[in-house]
């Protein structure tokens, strides 16, 4: 059976919504965000609103399955790369204004702690292979210091606007959570200067 494909109308709608809820969350918390405001910044009515979303928590959500998409997509196209931070650092890089939004605080941590718990996953595996001679919990203990770590300095390049390149972001965090934050500042990589 053939897919029909979505109306054209049904997605500049919802493109409009989605915009109007990104130009919102640049200015205020998502808990201060009502319907009717997001409706007056799309220039739609309540109904229309209604056909697509049930509230602006469905939209945020929305954003978010929408970035999720787009770092899948990433880790699909750098299947060579085992570097899963600088290919999330990339992701976020190509989709800006979005990733920026959703790793402000006016979202809160609900997006911070999806791609956290994903990287805890990952980051375990790797952190019993490599951390053997370590207890289990130890070893978990150190994959939440190297994620929260990370993760602190994923929100900090956000905040500045990205300016860095995401393959130094990277780097940064690897040398930091491999060599830890004394070794980095005793003799810096020229590029971190």
């Amino acid at each position: 059976m053939e897919q029909k494909k979505t109306d054209r109308r049904i997605l500049r709608t919802r493109r409009m919504i989605d915009d109007a809820m990104m130009s919102l969350l640049e200015e205020k918390p998502i808990n201060e965000i009502g319907v009717t405001e997001l409706c007056e910044r799309a220039d739609i009515n309540r109904n229309t609103f209604y056909c697509h979303y049930n509230s602006p928590l469905d939209v945020l959500e929305h954003l978010e399955q929408t970035m999720l998409a787009r770092i899948s997509e990433a880790f699909s196209a750098h299947t060579n790369s085992e570097d899963a931070t600088e290919i999330t650092l990339l992701a976020f890089s190509e989709e800006k204004r979005l990733a920026m939004i959703l790793l402000s605080a006016h979202v809160g941590d609900h997006f911070s702690s999806r791609i956290t718990r994903a990287a805890q996953v990952r980051n375990l595996s790797i952190a019993s292979r490599q951390a053997s001679k370590l207890s289990p919990s130890y070893q978990t203990m150190l994959s939440d210091f190297d994620i929260a770590g990370g993760a602190a300095i994923i929100r900090r390049w956000a905040e500045g606007g990205m300016k860095e390149p995401p393959k130094d972001v990277a780097k940064f965090i690897r040398l930091v959570s491999n060599y830890g934050s004394n070794d980095i500042q005793k003799k810096p990589d020229p590029e971190f200067r």
